[in-house]
């Protein structure tokens, strides 16, 4: 049986997601729980699912380059805070 390591900063995709949904990130694992997020949802906003519900290898649609493989990439670092803030405040009239 095919099997993925889960760890923060990982791309991951749920069974039966629809394909033209992005791929979730993975924030924090804990026993049989992951929570996740899309990159353009606030920071505060996740879904907390079991580990059985993430799709792997076997369960991944034909675009998957290599067998008993999981799409793997680095989450972006988040821009400095006083970005955000100055950003932030520029917008606000």
């Amino acid at each position: 049986m095919a099997a993925v390591t889960l760890s923060p900063g990982v791309s991951v995709r749920l069974k039966h997601q629809p394909a033209h949904w992005p791929d979730f990130w993975v924030v924090q694992c804990q026993r049989d729980r992951v929570w996740l997020r899309h990159l353009n949802w606030p920071s505060h906003l996740q879904i907390c699912v079991r580990a059985t519900q993430i799709a792997i290898a076997d369960s991944l649609p034909q675009r998957c380059p290599l067998p008993h493989s999981v799409t793997v990439f680095p989450m972006p670092a988040p821009p400095p805070a006083a970005e955000l803030l100055s950003t932030a405040l520029a917008s606000t009239p």
